[in-house]
């Protein structure tokens, strides 16, 4: 299991697509499965001590528009950082990029 939290003080900034939900408001309406939080990666989040950052522009990060399933979209994209981070870029920002060939879209961190 990870250890990041001997290491807060450290920054630490992790991001990706990590194929995870973190609760039903991280899926559209039109998602035929309710989400259900990711015990694991919710544990992960803790003893690592990360804090999923805010970002800003669209709220999901990953969309599609299957014709079996119909439009879908969910947050799975995301910045984590430890305290250590936030201490030294107290100003950093994230942002939600339109995507343009990807059905994911980018994120942009402004330190």
């Amino acid at each position: 299991m990870f250890r990041g939290g001997a290491h807060a003080d450290h920054p630490l900034c992790i991001m990706g697509d990590f194929n995870v939900v973190l609760g039903a408001h991280e899926r559209s309406r039109g998602a035929k499965n309710p989400a259900r939080p990711s015990q694991e990666f919710m544990a992960f989040l803790d003893e690592a001590q990360l804090h999923d950052m805010d970002t800003s522009g669209p709220q999901f990060t990953w969309v599609t528009r299957r014709s079996n399933h119909g439009y879908m979209a969910t947050h799975l994209d995301r910045v984590l950082v430890n305290d250590g981070f936030l201490d030294l870029w107290h100003s950093a920002s994230a942002t939600v990029l339109p995507h343009i060939s990807s059905d994911h879209h980018p994120i942009l961190l402004k330190l």
